[in-house]
């Protein structure tokens, strides 16, 4: 997979650190632009029966245009190909960074220590959590 090359400086990741530490706020309108976009690749990739399992600022670019590039696909599955149900309740390896899964995979992350390897559950709603908890 080849992408454009980005900025470092529009990494969403920096960019809510340096405005977090100037004290500025995004507008509503930069916000639903951003959210927009996000839930409209996730809309994509859902449709195609992928699921992206590592969504977090770090993962997002902003581009010129306001709209939010997303990168790094390396945990993603597809579910049409590898279940029988399309996604719903499959058997999967938890996958993506803690601080953003969503409850049910948080919580078997640490129940097991970190150490469970699978869990029933259905990563197109863990993507849209992990995307509003970004957000939040």
């Amino acid at each position: 997979m080849v992408c454009e090359y980005m900025d470092s400086r529009t990494n969403l990741e920096y960019l809510f650190r340096k405005r977090k530490q100037q004290g500025l706020f995004w507008g509503q309108d930069e916000l639903e632009k951003m959210i927009v976009s996000v839930i409209s690749t996730l809309s994509y990739l859902q449709s195609v029966g992928m699921a992206h399992r590592d969504l977090k600022p770090a993962n997002k670019f902003l581009m010129a245009n306001g709209e939010i590039k997303l990168i790094d696909f390396g945990e993603s599955k597809d579910y049409f190909k590898d279940a029988d149900d399309g996604g719903v309740g499959t058997m999967a390896t938890i996958r993506g960074t803690p601080q953003y899964l969503s409850p049910i995979l948080w919580k078997a992350h640490v129940e097991d220590g970190g150490n469970t390897r699978h869990v029933v559950h259905n990563l197109f709603k863990s993507d849209v959590y992990s995307c509003g908890l970004i957000f939040f």
